[in-house]
């Protein structure tokens, strides 16, 4: 499976199942789930995070290990994360929040960040050079309310 498949379908960015193509790779993937919030919180998505994965037919741990980082809502914790992620080399990291991305971002130009941030415009917040051609090693997902609901006329 190439590489921009297995960074899509982690990002889950596609909503339609995806057919294994071309010989099954023996690798175990790594990959790293970076997460500012409380331990408490953190299980529920990475079980759906890895019902994603199943879904489009990687298993743990035959295909996939999940490294799992919890800052427990100290958010300055999650930089020594990041830098711990890239030393144990994984081949993804994915960042759940902007304050996330910008630690994954920090600690590695060349491993792929699959961004889920649902709070901030990539362009305006430096993680991309522009939507068409982002550029670097970060794609995801990146959904603002903010400027969707000016330009609809709603207040927040």
């Amino acid at each position: 499976m190439r590489r921009r498949e297995f960074i899509t379908l982690l990002g889950g960015m596609t909503a339609w199942p995806i057919a294994a193509q071309g010989q099954q790779t023996t690798k175990v993937r790594t990959v790293g789930f970076l997460y500012p919030g409380t331990a408490a919180a953190a299980p529920p998505r990475i079980t759906a995070f890895l019902a994603g994965l199943r879904a489009g037919g990687f298993r743990e741990p035959e295909d996939v290990e999940l490294v799992a980082k919890v800052s427990g809502g100290n958010v300055a914790l999650l930089d020594p994360m990041a830098t711990d992620l890239v030393k144990r080399k994984v081949d993804l990291i994915l960042a759940v929040s902007p304050t996330a991305v910008r630690a994954a971002r920090s600690a590695t130009a060349t491993i792929p960040i699959v961004a889920s941030d649902l709070e901030s415009d990539p362009v305006d917040s430096g993680f991309v050079a522009s939507v068409t051609r982002p550029g670097g090693n970060i794609s995801g997902v990146y959904f603002s309310i903010f400027p969707i609901s000016a330009r609809n006329g709603l207040s927040c």
